[in-house]
Parts: structure tokens; C-alpha cells; sequence
């Protein structure tokens, strides 16, 4: 649909980690500060890829795999910014009924 009709049709991405994944919210947050690199979709795939192994140590590896910014993406993990836009995107979630499982 987005090749199709790409001036009619957004893709809007929202963060609504899930509470039984213990490294969830990191992830989220791992991708969006990769996207202050322009990384943001190599990221969530590598993150899809691997969901099953996600750990820090396994957050660090992809990042340097997609030759981020070491020392700025680990600053941005921290950053504000992002843990307040997840915390909205979650609120936005709970509003239209979304649950975390």
C-alpha cells in the first residue's frame, strides 16, 4: 500500500513494549537511538531477527554491526527524549485499549 499510494498511505510506528519481555523497553529504546544515526529500521530488524537472544550484550552487537556512534548511542540510550516519546506512544497504546502481555 505504501508504494501504491505514497502520498495517501503513512506508516506510523508507536513503541508499546511488552512486560514479559525483559529487555523490551531497551530494545525500544535501542532503536530509536539508532535512529539519531539514520539506523532506525536496520536496527528493529536486527532486533526482530533476534528476539530471541536480546540482551544488552546483544544490543551493543547489533549497534556496532551497523557501525553506529558507539559513544553517542549509548548517550542517546539514556536520553530523555526517547524514554519520555515511548512512555507516550505507550499511553497512546493504553488509551485505545492496547494491553501489554
Amino acid at each position: 500500500m505504501l508504494d501504491k499510494y505514497p502520498k495517501n498511505v503513512k506508516l506510523v510506528v508507536k513503541n508499546f513494549p511488552l512486560a514479559s519481555h525483559k529487555f523490551a523497553q531497551k530494545a525500544a529504546t535501542a532503536a530509536l537511538a539508532a535512529n539519531v544515526q539514520g539506523k532506525f529500521w536496520e536496527f528493529h530488524s536486527q532486533l526482530f531477527k533476534n528476539y530471541n537472544v536480546i540482551n544488552d550484550a546483544k544490543i551493543q552487537d547489533i549497534a556496532k554491526e551497523l557501525s553506529l556512534d558507539m559513544e553517542k548511542f549509548n548517550k542517546d540510550m539514556q536520553s530523555p527524549a526517547i524514554k519520555s516519546l515511548i512512555g507516550r506512544d505507550m499511553d497512546n497504546g493504553r488509551q485505545i485499549g492496547a494491553r501489554r502481555f
